[in-house]
């Protein structure tokens, strides 16, 4: 094998050690022996040229090995560490794992549009901001709190809507406890912002996004 390819199977292992360490379970190369002898070495290569050869890239291969490990976990085989990378159905495994995220991802990003032609048309050429704080009485709730309540804004949306940030973060402590948590919206924002769906999310939010 070729130092690059070394280089990639050790980036799979890598992966395959993390996610298998999420259900309590330790696997490693030995480290008296080359690895790339034992049959631990065959089982992560075998796998990874098998993903290679249905067209899987090198970012693919993270949620690959985790659909591997949660599949066996569920069906009561993970201990039998590097060897389940080796099961008769990982392509298969694998394959509906992929068409899983990418169908939640198409659907968060049409949530996410529908959420911005609402904000658009509220607004409707005026300050973003101005209006989702304007309330109809002293007392009512803010726009950006009613149009959640009645489902108009996407959580998605939300945590990554640079307007939408400003605005929850000058509402009053009692009024905020109707949005999630800021470390809610923080994980869901780095989760979509590091997804394929970030192209289409620059198109559909613009400067409003929030990508940091």
């Amino acid at each position: 094998m070729s130092v690059a390819t070394d280089v990639r199977v050790l980036k799979v292992y890598k992966e395959f050690k993390a996610k298998m360490k999420r259900y309590g379970k330790t696997v490693s190369f030995p480290q008296d022996t080359d690895p790339r002898e034992t049959y631990n070495w065959r089982f992560v290569s075998n796998f990874m040229r098998k993903l290679d050869k249905e067209g899987f890239t090198d970012e693919m291969m993270p949620i690959a090995v985790e659909a591997v490990v949660d599949h066996a976990f569920n069906n009561g085989v993970i201990d039998k560490g590097f060897a389940i990378l080796n099961h008769g159905d990982v392509l298969v495994i694998c394959k509906k794992k992929l068409e899983k995220d990418e169908q939640k991802e198409n659907n968060e990003l049409s949530a996410i549009k529908a959420s911005v032609a609402f904000v658009k048309e509220q607004c409707d050429g005026k300050n973003w901001v101005e209006t989702m704080l304007w309330r109809n009485t002293h007392r009512s709730y803010a726009n950006i709190t009613r149009w959640y309540e009645l489902g108009e804004l996407n959580k998605g949306y939300i945590s990554v809507s640079r307007a939408c940030r400003r605005a929850i973060s000058k509402l009053d402590g009692q009024e905020r406890l109707v949005f999630p948590s800021l470390r809610n919206l923080m994980h869901l924002r780095i989760l979509l912002v590091s997804s394929p769906i970030v192209v289409q999310l620059r198109e559909v939010l613009g400067k409003d996004l929030f990508e940091e």
